[in-house]
Formats: structure tokens, C-alpha cells, sequence
């Protein structure tokens, strides 16, 4: 599991640390959602329940750096 994700972390926010963990050593264009699931340590069918694509969850990766929420998680008001 990436280091970046604290102890008891969930699932979905455990795979943003380890995307933002691939995305540093590999870069955008070698970073796999297959690399991620991996270094999440969870499975690919858990990573898909949370970021349908690529693109989803590099913008989530992208937000959570940021300090924001990804979309998915804002709630209307």
C-alpha cells in the first residue's frame, strides 16, 4: 500500500494516495490503473467500483491535492 495513505484509510481514498504515488515515479502516460490497484493493494474490479476510468481518478488525485473534493463527493446545496 502506498505510504501516502494514513492507517485505516478508506478504500477510495487509499486508491487517490497511491494514484498520486504512481503518478509521481511513472508519470501520466505509464501510470495503469492496473499499477494502481496494485499499489493500493486492493483489487482491479475495487478500483472500477470507485473511479470508472483513468481520467476519474487522476481529476480525483488531482482535487484531493488540491484540498478539494473530487466531484462525485460534493453534495448539492
Amino acid at each position: 500500500m502506498s505510504a501516502a495513505a494514513p492507517a485505516g484509510a478508506s478504500t477510495r481514498d487509499r486508491l487517490i494516495a497511491a494514484c498520486e504515488t504512481c503518478l509521481r515515479r511513472d508519470g501520466l502516460r505509464r501510470t495503469t490503473m492496473v499499477d494502481v490497484a496494485e499499489e493500493a493493494g486492493v483489487s482491479r474490479a475495487a478500483l472500477y467500483k470507485h473511479f470508472g476510468d483513468k481520467a476519474t481518478l487522476v481529476l480525483a488525485a488531482i482535487d484531493s491535492s488540491r484540498g478539494g473534493d473530487s466531484p462525485d463527493q460534493r453534495q448539492d446545496q
